[in-house]
């Protein structure tokens, strides 16, 4: 059955080194990624959550070559890709400031997102409701 927009998807936070395609060597090789690589890449987000992160660091973090074997591997042991990762570990801070009644402009620019809208887009595709109205029903 298909995810709706407004269902609340929940983060795979364990490891799946079975379905890992990161690492080195050539991209026609089904090498796999250590736990190691993809971990510290993970960590590192979970480190920087409120700062911004790219995928060069992550890239250099996991020594995994490009961008592209990064995603891969880490969508194939996280189920997302780093950025839907990085959203979803920005949202739980921000429903907590937003539960003790900080503003939403001053919620997003603490908890790492560039602006009130990006804040917005995200928790509507998370949540299914505005952050303002959010707070409104749990404050």
């Amino acid at each position: 059955m298909p995810v709706k927009r407004s269902q609340s998807m929940p983060v795979k936070l364990h490891w799946n080194a079975d379905r890992a395609v990161c690492g080195t060597g050539s991209q026609d090789e089904g090498y796999y990624a250590p736990t190691v690589g993809l971990g510290r890449a993970r960590d590192l987000l979970h480190a920087r959550s409120s700062e911004a992160v790219t995928l060069d660091d992550l890239v250099q973090t996991a020594e995994c070559g490009t961008k592209q074997r990064l995603i891969r591997g880490f969508r194939a042991a996280f189920g997302f890709t780093p950025h839907q990762y990085l959203a979803h570990l920005r949202l739980q801070p921000a429903r907590d400031r937003l539960r003790r009644g900080y503003d939403c402009g001053e919620t997003a620019h603490a908890v790492g997102f560039y602006d009130q809208s990006q804040l917005n887009r995200h928790f509507v595709k998370h949540r299914g409701v505005t952050p303002g109205a959010y707070a409104r029903a749990v404050g």
